[in-house]
């Protein structure tokens, strides 16, 4: 279950308000090429790398929810997330100048999380992650409509 909620949580987070601002955004810049490469080609390297840590992640918690997670598990398991993150920060910056703070926190409360990898299980540490990632995503739904500065503003 936490790992179908996280994807659902990724999933928010990317398409709730990103996707169509985005393609605004770019429709309107003076290069729409240009940026359309840089957001949806380079920024999207680490929010793929980091869907298929987590996914990878999931899988191992799925095989040994109850086990001590490894700490190539927990580097999975939180820095799947962190990547996408991370990722997705950098879309934004591209596209509307600004890293958002929600991702931010979010990254910096996956970091808060490395200690809870020696006391619980692999089902807890993967929960736990799910719960930032959903916090991110309504952090994101609350946030005021307005994404920033447009990209095409800055060019």
């Amino acid at each position: 279950m936490s790992a179908f909620v996280a994807a659902v949580g990724l999933w928010w987070i990317y398409f709730d308000r990103s996707a169509d601002a985005a393609r605004r955004v770019i429709s309107s810049a003076k290069d729409p090429g240009r940026l359309g490469v840089t957001a949806y080609t380079y920024c999207h390297v680490p929010i793929v790398a980091g869907i298929i840590a987590a996914a990878a992640a999931d899988q191992l918690t799925i095989a040994n929810p109850s086990s001590s997670p490894t700490s190539a598990e927990a580097a999975l398991t939180l820095g799947g997330p962190a990547l996408y993150l991370a990722g997705n920060a950098l879309f934004k910056r591209a596209l509307w100048g600004r890293i958002p703070r929600s991702r931010l926190m979010g990254i910096l409360a996956l970091g808060a999380l490395c200690g809870l990898t020696l006391i619980s299980s692999a089902l807890a540490l993967s929960i736990a992650t799910t719960a930032v990632v959903v916090a991110v995503a309504a952090w994101d739904t609350r946030a005021p409509a307005g994404e920033g500065r447009s990209a095409s503003e800055g060019q």
